[in-house]
């Protein structure tokens, strides 16, 4: 048996050796930066020239800064963004967190190639977009994540 301090210091380095090697995703990164790049293809070209969908997000924050909000999109542009239940608009300081579905796209490719710990992601199969995605950068940080859910999925609007 060995004695308690060499064996956690065998422990120690066992978990940094299997810290380090989870930490590099290698291939799965590149497989899926290139899944990400046909997804955005198919939604690209399916895409509505408006369309609405609603959006929620996780995060350690206020109900308001989660969602969900409906998002309006001509083209790749977000022209509105409102709360559901009460219609009041989305104050101006969280636009970025409730993009465009090309946004999605965008902020999961970055997050990507930055080589998070963990990434989970979910596709639709009928549009291509990114149904939901949850991002762990550092396996021991609390609340440094990235998750998103599409609530409805992107819809053709006419307009108003």
């Amino acid at each position: 048996m060995m004695p308690r301090s060499s064996s956690a210091a065998a422990l120690s380095a066992v978990l940094v050796l299997l810290g380090s090697a989870c930490k590099d995703q290698g291939p799965h990164i590149d497989g899926l930066l290139d899944d990400i790049a046909a997804h955005r293809a198919f939604w690209e070209s399916k895409r509505p020239a408006r369309y609405v969908y609603e959006l929620e997000r996780w995060c350690k924050c206020p109900k308001e800064e989660q969602g969900p909000v409906r998002v309006t999109v001509e083209g790749t542009v977000v022209v509105e963004r409102r709360h559901p239940e009460t219609g009041a608009v989305v104050a101006s300081s969280l636009n970025g967190a409730f993009p465009s579905v090309d946004g999605l796209f965008d902020m999961l490719e970055d997050a990507v190639r930055r080589k998070p710990w963990s990434v989970n992601v979910s596709w639709d199969g009928e549009l291509g977009y990114p149904r939901d995605f949850y991002v762990d950068f550092e396996s021991n940080v609390l609340y440094d994540e990235l998750s998103y859910r599409v609530v409805t999925a992107p819809a053709a609007d006419p307009g108003s």
